[in-house]
């Protein structure tokens, strides 16, 4: 277009909101987690930094509430991820909700959130966090099929002073986190920096990890015992018992890490480990020619869990293994501390027909009364009966009584913790069906190698 002089200007347009669309895109991108839209781990923690740094600046106080969902595996392993993802987006969409708008809150990651509240004392953030914990518990179980109930557990603390950057933030709030996990799920705990909680707290969370990251890297392994059947002089049946192989290779027996896999909520875990690695046993030594049986042990905890009948059926199916060859056993604590559920689970494992034992039996008040309504195969006499057979009157006449009743209510009974000949004998002339202890054997990593010779020195002890 010429202008007044005769000169001409071009002009050139670039439309460039597309461009600005997508920069804006990746940008949202890098600092959201896709599923839950809120902030991710990245931002958190670029967010966390700064809010810090002008509370010390302006010497002011801040608090991060740190919380997970209770049982969130438990619902994923039972539902699906599905199931768990819809739950995620729930919570998010409550947890945008209930809170301000200068207040940030993000997911770290799995089912883990945390919320930063930049000008906050205890009583705030304390009042933010009952809100949080009442208003996940609002959501109804019908959502998720009835079966669930939902809960956060919050660890809260307060900044600058419970820490000057946000790994100590982090780590503090973790363990005031764990607190509420050991006494009662569904509250908060506020982080106390007295070093007699703090440090068995420090220590209870590395342990955490050291079990979590074994689940994780398929560090366990099952060592087998074998189980003499008295009436026949052979050994068809073996005891699964789990072990951990730890970083340096060594192999933890149960007592290390057992009760704290429970108290940790772990337990779970590997109870479904043990099933999947004892089915896939049971059918390695078909395929070896060997025609064997197998007790596993689960916890109490398995009794109200669903997927855990599934979960047998699968492995069984999957790995062609007759379900008569399965035992499954548990505590007689266990069995009647939940007696709804674990004759529930009873009855569904013998129509899958699987056999089911009751473990340590003697050592609860009620044992006589539920052995008659449980419907149990296998009766195990807890050891404290058997160590010191020979020399005590009263556990003998307890064994022989035990023995006679499970005979007439159509059960049989092992003997556990048999260490000389002289239990063996009187065990024998009792009546007991089975005998298990190191006199008949070790737990070892391979049944197959050695399974003829024990076989052979088991006869030979017991017709001495």
């Amino acid at each position: 277009m010429p202008g007044d002089d005769g000169a001409i200007m071009l002009s050139v347009g670039i439309d460039v909101t597309d461009r600005k669309e997508a920069v804006d895109k990746l940008e949202w991108i890098a600092d959201h987690d896709p599923l839950t839209h809120l902030y991710n781990r990245r931002c958190f923690q670029k967010e966390l930094e700064n809010i810090i740094d002008i509370a010390k600046q302006y010497d002011r106080s801040g608090a991060l509430l740190y919380f997970d969902m209770d049982h969130f595996k438990y619902l994923n392993d039972t539902q699906g991820h599905q199931a768990g993802d819809r739950m995620l987006i729930m919570i998010s969409k409550k947890l945008r909700s209930i809170l301000k708008r200068p207040d940030i809150v993000a997911r770290l990651g799995g089912d883990e959130f945390a919320v930063i509240l930049a000008e906050a004392d205890e009583d705030i953030a304390i009042s933010v966090a009952k809100r949080i914990i009442n208003t996940i518990c609002s959501i109804e179980s019908k959502m998720l099929g009835g079966a669930h109930n939902i809960s956060v557990s919050i660890g809260i603390v307060i900044f600058p002073n419970d820490g000057l950057n946000v790994d100590e933030l982090l780590s503090n709030a973790d363990m005031a986190m764990y607190q509420v996990k050991q006494k009662k799920r569904g509250e908060y705990h506020l982080f106390s920096s007295d070093i007699h909680v703090k440090e068995p707290l420090n220590q209870l969370i590395i342990r955490k990890k050291r079990i979590e990251k074994a689940i994780k890297d398929d560090q366990f392994v099952l060592y087998f015992q074998p189980i003499l059947d008295l009436k026949t002089n052979k050994i068809s049946r073996y005891e699964t018992l789990i072990r951990m192989v730890s970083e340096d290779g060594s192999i933890q027996t149960p007592d290390t890490f057992i009760s704290e896999a429970e108290q940790l909520d772990l337990i779970g875990d590997i109870d479904r480990l043990v099933i999947k690695k004892a089915i896939k046993a049971l059918s390695e030594f078909k395929e070896q020619g060997y025609d064997l049986s197998l007790s596993i042990n689960l916890s109490g905890k398995a009794m109200d869990a669903p997927d855990i009948l599934k979960l047998v059926q699968q492995k069984l199916d999957k790995f062609q293994v007759e379900p008569s060859r399965l035992i499954i056993e548990v505590i007689e604590t266990a069995a009647v501390s939940d007696i709804v559920g674990s004759e529930r689970l009873m009855y569904e494992i013998n129509e899958l027909g699987c056999h089911f034992a009751l473990d340590d039996f003697g050592v609860g008040f009620s044992s006589f009364f539920y052995l008659k309504q449980l419907p149990v195969d296998f009766v195990k006499i807890d050891g404290m009966f058997i160590r010191q057979l020979p020399f005590s009157d009263e556990d003998q006449i307890f064994v022989k009584a035990l023995n006679e009743m499970a005979y007439g209510l159509g059960k049989q009974t092992v003997a556990e913790f048999v260490e000389n000949e002289d239990i063996l004998i009187m065990l024998k002339k009792y009546g007991v069906d089975y005998a298990q202890g190191y006199y008949i054997g070790k737990p070892l990593p391979n049944i197959l190698r050695d399974s003829v010779q024990r076989s052979e020195r088991a006869r030979a002890k017991s017709t001495k």
